[in-house]
């Protein structure tokens, strides 16, 4: 493992702090050794991905809602893994509104800090990604809401005319 040294607090103490959890309940939860907690806490180390997961998925748990890694901890400009929850928020915001805010929504990529030396350029990269993932999810999807749309429309049409 890494050390890493940080003189402000992580990602993962501001979170659990801000929530109320209590360290013993999630190293407990999440099934950690109360040590390791502490070492994560402290920025000595940085966790292996399945440890990362272990502890989202305990935070959810104690906080009886779903918790996204990019709130527990510091992933740099884009997430590493896309999960089905992601998916599913993706899914549900791009049905509320637009396919591009249902993308920022599953927060795939952070927008640039704002002491960026590259500020357009960053911004511009992170339009690029959001843009080509949106195109990419719809041209997948296509033909599948095309046909659902006919199927049901029809049928919810059919079932108007016959009252």
């Amino acid at each position: 493992m890494r050390t890493v040294r940080s003189s402000t607090a992580t990602r993962l103490e501001t979170f659990r702090v801000a929530n109320g959890i209590k360290p013993a309940h999630l190293y407990l939860a999440a099934r950690i050794s109360r040590s390791y907690l502490a070492r994560l806490r402290s920025g000595k180390i940085e966790p292996t991905r399945p440890r990362m997961l272990a502890i989202r998925d305990a935070c959810s748990r104690l906080l009886a809602r779903e918790v996204r890694l990019a709130e527990v901890f510091d992933l740099g400009d884009a997430v590493t893994l896309v999960t089905a929850a992601d998916g599913n928020r993706f899914a549900e915001e791009w049905y509320r509104g637009d396919i591009t805010e249902a993308c920022g929504a599953a927060g795939l990529l952070r927008w640039p800090d704002e002491d960026s030396r590259t500020m357009t350029e960053a911004q511009e990269h992170f339009h690029d990604v959001m843009d080509e993932v949106c195109l990419r999810v719809f041209d997948r999807v296509r033909a599948s809401i095309s046909a659902a749309f006919v199927e049901i429309a029809n049928d919810v049409l059919a079932r108007e005319r016959s009252r």
